[in-house]
């Protein structure tokens, strides 16, 4: 009897304050939308991000006079490294080939020899593919011996794990901002709802009901107003995403699974939200 109580109280808290709920349950959607469309932006960044780095190779350049023997051996004593996924040998050949394939001309036309160093080009395993993990591993490669350097993109592989903290930061700080405009509507909503029954909760009280047999219909209606904003939101945001692979880039992506957390959230801030309004407006009557 008191379960169907609460939940018909909670559904008739609706009806009671329809536009205060309507305002609110619109001001979730938008906010929840915010938020999954950012998730699916940074779904999609992160994975443009990790298909650069899988590209970024690391070359080790070898000491004139490295014989191929040598070489390979040092090919096969990398790839017992930890970082290293896999690893190809470049000779004096293939380096000429590949000079003239990026200028035009063969190497022996523009110095009449071939001084182009041998060279053994790494690719590296996901964990290792950040500034902190590739300048260890450099330094742990430029000791070995017959290696004479080590060239990789490292200014751009800086900047991009510098921006990539900035972004992710401003994304924090904006998904907080929009759960705490979440958390004061659905609050405001609450308390004007209250406001609305303080009669009926003083005769409540009067009669001996207990505190958390008068709150659970205000959280019951914090959670639907929650979980019904955050819902439309995750289908507007669905479709969305639909519409931009279609109009405008056919090759973004996203998993229905990760838009779980817009709905949880949702569920969250309707409940806690509820749950202060309610706690301080009783200690008021």
């Amino acid at each position: 009897m008191s379960f169907w109580f609460t939940i018909r109280e909670g559904f008739k808290g609706f009806s009671r304050a329809r536009l205060s709920t309507t305002l609110t349950i619109i001001s979730i959607f938008f906010s929840h939308y915010m938020i999954a469309l950012f998730l699916m932006a940074s779904y999609n960044f992160e994975h443009w991000v990790d298909d650069f780095r899988s590209r970024v190779e690391l070359e080790v350049f070898l000491e004139p006079g490295t014989t191929d023997n040598e070489a390979q051996q040092l090919r096969r004593q990398m790839m017992d490294y930890k970082e290293v996924e896999k690893s190809r040998y470049i000779s004096k050949d293939e380096a000429a080939a590949r000079f003239e394939k990026e200028f035009g001309r063969s190497v022996f036309d523009v110095l009449q020899s071939n001084p182009l160093p041998t060279s053994i080009v790494l690719n590296l395993k996901p964990p290792y593919r950040r500034a902190a993990a590739l300048e260890k591993l450099t330094k742990k490669l430029e000791a070995l011996s017959f290696v004479d350097e080590v060239v990789y993109p490292r200014r751009v592989i800086t900047l991009l794990d510098r921006y990539m903290k900035v972004v992710y930061l401003a994304g924090a700080l904006v998904l907080l901002l929009l759960l705490l405009i979440t958390f004061v509507l659905i609050y405001n909503t609450i308390r004007l709802t209250i406001f609305a029954r303080r009669d009926i909760i003083e005769i409540m009280q009067l009669v001996g009901a207990k505190r958390n047999f008068i709150k659970r219909p205000f959280i019951i209606e914090g959670l639907l107003q929650g979980v019904i904003g955050a819902s439309l939101s995750m289908a507007a945001a669905w479709g969305s995403l639909h519409l931009a692979q279609t109009y405008i880039l056919s090759s973004l992506a996203f998993k229905p699974l990760y838009l779980l957390p817009v709905l949880l959230s949702g569920l969250v801030i309707g409940y806690i939200s509820a749950g202060f309004s309610v706690a301080k407006h009783l200690k008021e009557i």
